[in-house]
């Protein structure tokens, strides 16, 4: 194996086997598999490494048994949680009824519906396992790694190849190409400015400095309209629901970013396909165009279909290829856009049982982003808006890919979730703050007057 395999598996084995008394490392074993997969990368296609593809399934049994070994210190779930991974396993028992009852393409739909159970299965453990703000930095921060690692090894190693000036060949589970990938990049930026800004461990700030310009420059590579709008709106949210001292670090946040992208940007391609995003219809190249036109047969399909004709059937299915035949594509094409996807695919119902449960999850955590500003934590409310703004970002980067219930996105609510239980932490130990105070003013009153008491 390559020095870079071994060192992939001492930091899975560590994370597991520290994890088994800390099942929040064993998540961090799984973002690792998820952006890191053995499988995908050159220095995983020999070796112990290339002995399996399933890591990610065998790191979700290792999390199930750090649960189930740590379930004595775990937390009670809060309303807020039992409801919303009620909507999830609702969202996914209609998926799972769609699919059986009514799918146009079955080979194609059993794929996402086999890879959506999965994530939301996934989704749940993670809400399960992850304990304390500790532990949730240690997530963002692995992810943060892994992508800074991603961003290596295109910057220096010239992973990927370019075709027609965007870089292709970087793939990740449920997502590729060069959209899916700048996707799932672009998301950890909110939590890198957080690494940064707050320093919620010693070396955070490190990880994040040496970071950044490895993803935003392949990020800018990966050349993605939908990613650049994404990152746009991401940044404009961060200074929005940042509150009080935190605005002015998400502020200086943003306008680092904002130097660093132009400053990286020397690419002309990059703006002429960014500055198309608002061209006028005499304006747009053929892909923007036929994407529009897509989005509209999208529309038809679900009036049409209301609850559903199976997993990416728009329009990856017979059914879905004759609302586009007049777009003259010789092959079955995606609808680029994941609201559209999971509406024609899984049904109005099940679009609307999980847009439900993302608006409650993000609900909670912008209550928790105020209750952390009144007691005047700033680096929560930072984490908070870090939260909010890359859940933002990513739901604009789903109006031009199909990634609305891609695993990454569902992530984000459960880190909205975790982040929200951290109020009620907070509470507790205010209370036992306060009487012990109490306690100690009532002895110190009886030491003072002890005749009278």
């Amino acid at each position: 194996m390559s020095s870079t395999a071994i060192l992939w598996l001492l930091s899975y084995l560590f994370l597991v086997l520290k994890g088994l008394g800390r099942p929040g490392l064993i998540v961090c074993a799984y973002v690792l598999t998820f952006y890191l997969a053995p499988n995908l990368w050159w220095w995983g296609k020999d070796g112990l490494l290339a002995s399996t593809n399933r890591w990610s399934l065998y790191t979700g049994i290792l999390i199930i048994a750090g649960i189930v070994l740590n379930s004595h210190k775990a937390r009670g779930l809060l309303g807020a949680d039992r409801f919303v991974l009620f909507l999830l396993a609702m969202y996914t028992l209609n998926c799972t009824l769609v699919h059986f009852l009514l799918a146009n393409y079955v080979i194609v739909s059993f794929g996402e519906w086999d890879l959506l159970w999965k994530t939301m299965l996934v989704a749940i453990l993670f809400r399960l396992a992850v304990h304390n703000i500790e532990d949730l930095n240690w997530v963002l921060a692995t992810s943060v790694l892994a992508c800074g690692y991603i961003g290596y090894e295109i910057v220096v190693n010239d992973a990927g190849k370019s075709l027609k000036g965007r870089l292709e060949g970087i793939n990740f589970p449920g997502a590729s190409g060069s959209n899916g990938a700048a996707a799932i990049m672009s998301m950890v930026f909110p939590f890198l400015a957080y690494l940064v800004i707050c320093k919620p461990f010693k070396y955070a700030r490190v990880i994040g400095i040496v970071c950044a310009p490895l993803i935003l420059d392949s990020v800018l590579r990966f050349n993605s309209r939908g990613t650049f709008l994404g990152m746009g709106v991401s940044g404009v949210m961060l200074m929005l629901m940042a509150r009080g001292k935190s605005r002015r670090d998400a502020l200086i946040a943003v306008f680092v970013g904002v130097l660093a992208f132009l400053y990286q940007a020397q690419d002309p391609k990059i703006w002429e396909r960014f500055f198309s995003i608002g061209a006028s219809q005499e304006e747009r190249d053929a892909s923007a165009e036929h994407r529009i036109e897509s989005w509209k047969a999208g529309f038809q399909m679900i009036a049409d279909y209301p609850l559903g004709s199976g997993g990416r059937s728009a329009f990856i299915s017979p059914r879905g290829n004759r609302y586009i035949a007049h777009l003259q594509y010789n092959e079955y094409r995606s609808v680029h856009n994941g609201y559209i996807s999971v509406a024609a695919g899984w049904g109005v119902q099940g679009f609307v049982l999980v847009t439900l449960a993302f608006l409650v999850a993000m609900g909670r955590t912008w209550l928790a982003v105020k209750y952390f500003q009144a007691l005047g934590n700033e680096k929560m409310v930072f984490l908070g808006a870090a939260i909010l703004s890359a859940f933002f970002g990513q739901a604009t980067t789903a109006m031009f890919g199909d990634y609305y219930d891609g695993e990454w996105f569902v992530w984000l609510a459960i880190y909205g979730l975790v982040f929200s239980t951290f109020v009620s932490e907070e509470r507790e130990r205010l209370e036992r703050q306060w009487e012990e105070e109490q306690d100690a003013l009532e002895d110190s009153e009886q030491e003072a007057d002890p005749e009278e008491h």
